[in-house]
Order: C-alpha cells, then structure tokens, then sequence
C-alpha cells in the first residue's frame, strides 16, 4: 500500500519539476532515484526511463556540472561567506558525484531498454580514474571510479584492435597480453586488504574488473580464430584457458551472499545478468571443444548449473516485468547444456559427436557485443546473437588524447 502511495507522490513531483524547470541537482538526484526504485514496464521498448534521464542530463549540462571550472564557481558561490574546505569539498564531490552517476545511470538503463547512450566518454573528466583518491572519499566512490577507468582501458583496447591492420598472431598476442596483465593489476590493486574501503566494495570492483577482462578475452579469441592457421591453436586455448578461469572467478563471486553484490541487482550499471551469463557461455564453449580437464572442468559445469538457482532467488525479488526473468530463461538453457556436455563426456563421447548433440552455434561466442559497441533491447531476442554469431561491427568512441584510460606498469 505505501509504495504506490510514495510512487505517485515521487511521479508528481518529477512532473512538477519539469513543468516548472527547476534546475538543482537535487532534482537531478531525484530523478535518478525515482528510475531505480520505478516499476519495470512489460515492454522495455516503451520503457520511459530515458525520457527522464535525458531530462536530468539536460539539467545537468546547463548547469555544468561536468565541467570543473563551472563547480567551482558554483562551490564559491554558494559558500562564498565561509571559510570551510572541508565543505568546500564535499559539495565539489557532489557535483562530481552526481555527474559520474548520470553517466552510469545512462549507460545502464540504455543497455535495459535499446537506447544509445546520451552521456559520452568525452564528457567525462580525465581525472576520474583516480577521482577516489581525494578527499571526503565515500565507498561507492571507488566503485564509480574504477568501472569508468575499467570500461575505459577496454574500450581503449577495443577501438586500438579495431584502428591496426595488423592481424598477426605476435600482435594478437601481445595486444591481448598487455590489456590483460593491465586489468589484472587493477582488480589485484583494488581487492588488497590495506585499502581505505569496506570488502565488498573491492568484490563489486573484481567483478566488474572480471567482466571486463572475459570482453578482451572474447575478442581476442575472435581475433584467433580469424587467422585460420593452425599455429594459433596453443595461443587460441591459452585464452580459452584464461577465459574459463575468469568466468568461474566471476561466478563464484556472484554467488558469493556476503560481498555485497545482491544490492545491485537492478539499477547500478544494469547489467549484472549480462556479464553472469556472458561468463556461462566462455565455459561452455570451452567444455564444448573439449580443452578442459578434470577437476575444472567438473567444477566451471557445476557453477554453470548453479546459475539458475542463484537468479531464481534474486527474480523472486523483483517484478514479474524485471529482465532478470529473461536471463533466467537464458541460464536454464545453459545449465541443460552443461549437463548435455558432462552426460557425454562421462559417456567417453568423441568431441564430433559432443558437437553434434550441441549446437555448435550456441552459446554463442559474441554474447558479450552488446554491452559496450551497441545497447542489448531485451525484447528482441533474435537481435542479441543468441542464434548465430555474426561478425562484429564496432562503433566506438575515439580516445585519443584521453590519458586516464592508458596505464602504464608504473602507474
């Protein structure tokens, strides 16, 4: 009863804002809030949230507070008779804030419902990587900050792999060396035990860290298979390998009730099912080829198969018309064909005749392209490479000149 009470209220008000044009980021915090706690409509195509999104960006621009200098002018403004500069810059922080989360907010909700981000790369500022380190930090900070630079390093990867036209099997090899070893500094710098935040923001980072190092694995394996030559079959299930240790990393920390990640089920980046079943399809299409050996092998099927449950509980949760449904859908067909591929290899099957009883074209290869190149509209299914592997056509962003996303092992 008091949820649709404080709905309407919330709704009214947003209305009442827009009508009149408030401008403040209270509104703008508002409206953010109001998006993740609304209710899923039945059709994300007709999903309102980027109606009042693009509204609170709009706000957002004219006030400027993705620009340093407009805060503070701001900041001085409006504290301008005291001398405080620990208030000074907890009211910096949140203009910053309060940008990083409509640039986050966009991206999730565009992935939810198929809209093309309004907030670019561009716009967000150069400094933010290591925007935490400053004073009047906040937990949640760290994870803003690290899953800007994270998405960053792999877009950066991606638009570099794109950019050359040297397809070889050295600079694959390299190119994929480099973004990897670079990721897993990161997550090992983030998960340390010394650092000025609570262990479960550090698990929120490892994931999204893991997720980001299985896109540049995919990649890279495309890019493997590509050259067609014989030679590449070592360096192909050296990331096949590494692909399987990830997602199993991935999913143990998903299952994992105790580092925190169950509070971002919805809202926060929006794609928690994506990357869960993203890591399915790596095992799978390694238990598929048959280069796994006992005991991971046992071990990534049973995290497979324990998938389903794990969504289960969380779609008990949320609304009938939430997308975690149709990932549950998704995850049963992997855990049937985990248990497909296990029932034949106990059966001492020949790997042909384990292609033959999977489709040799699910899971498919490139679930993972929706995430960053073009956002994933739920509702159309046959759209989402889950039928066949197309090639990939990326669009992506230039980086060039934007130093936060390149980091060096001196970093």
């Amino acid at each position: 009863m008091l949820y649709p009470i404080l709905l309407h209220l919330a709704e009214a008000d947003v209305k009442w804002s827009v009508a009149f044009s408030v401008k403040s980021l209270e509104t703008i915090q508002a409206i953010m809030i109001k998006q993740y706690w609304a209710p899923t409509p039945r059709c994300h195509s007709e999903d309102p949230s980027w109606l009042r999104l693009s509204h609170a960006i709009q706000i957002a621009r004219e006030m400027g507070i993705h620009k340093p200098q407009v805060i503070s002018a701001q900041v001085e403004a409006s504290i301008s008779s005291i001398d405080d500069s620990g208030l000074k810059e907890r009211l910096a922080r949140n203009f910053e804030r309060t940008w990083l989360y409509i640039f986050l907010a966009d991206k999730g909700f565009g992935i939810t419902i198929g809209r093309h981000m309004g907030v670019s790369w561009r716009e967000i500022p150069a400094s933010a990587a290591e925007w935490w380190r400053k004073p009047m930090t906040a937990p949640t900070d760290r994870i803003l900050s690290g899953v800007v630079e994270t998405r960053g390093i792999l877009l950066n990867a991606l638009a570099q792999r794109k950019r050359t036209d040297d397809g070889t099997l050295t600079f694959i090899s390299e190119w994929h060396r480099h973004y990897f070893d670079l990721l897993e500094k990161i997550r090992t710098e983030s998960c340390k035990s010394d650092q000025p935040f609570p262990s479960k923001v550090s698990s929120v980072m490892a994931f999204y860290i893991d997720h980001g190092i299985m896109v540049l694995n995919a990649e890279a394996a495309r890019s493997l298979l590509a050259l067609a030559d014989g030679a590449t079959t070592t360096d192909f299930n050296t990331v096949s390998h590494i692909s399987v240790k990830v997602a199993s990393r991935l999913l143990s920390l998903a299952f994992d009730s105790e580092n925190g990640l169950g509070q971002y089920l919805i809202g926060f980046q929006n794609n928690q099912f994506i990357m869960i079943c993203h890591a399915a399809t790596d095992i799978l299409q390694a238990m598929r080829r048959g280069t796994m050996a006992d005991p991971e092998l046992s071990d990534a099927a049973t995290l497979v198969k324990a998938i389903p449950d794990h969504l289960e509980k969380a779609a008990d949760q949320l609304p009938a018309t939430c997308m975690i449904h149709f990932y549950l859908d998704i995850a049963k067909c992997f855990a049937s064909q985990a248990n497909t591929i296990m029932t034949a290899l106990k059966s001492s099957e020949t790997e042909d005749t384990i292609t033959g009883i999977v489709d040799s074209d699910f899971p498919p290869a490139d679930w993972w392209r929706a995430l960053e190149v073009e956002p994933l509209d739920p509702t159309a299914r046959f759209d989402i490479g889950l039928h066949g592997s197309g090639k990939l056509d990326y669009d992506l962003y230039s980086f060039t000149g934007m130093g936060f996303f390149e980091r060096t092992d001196s970093a």
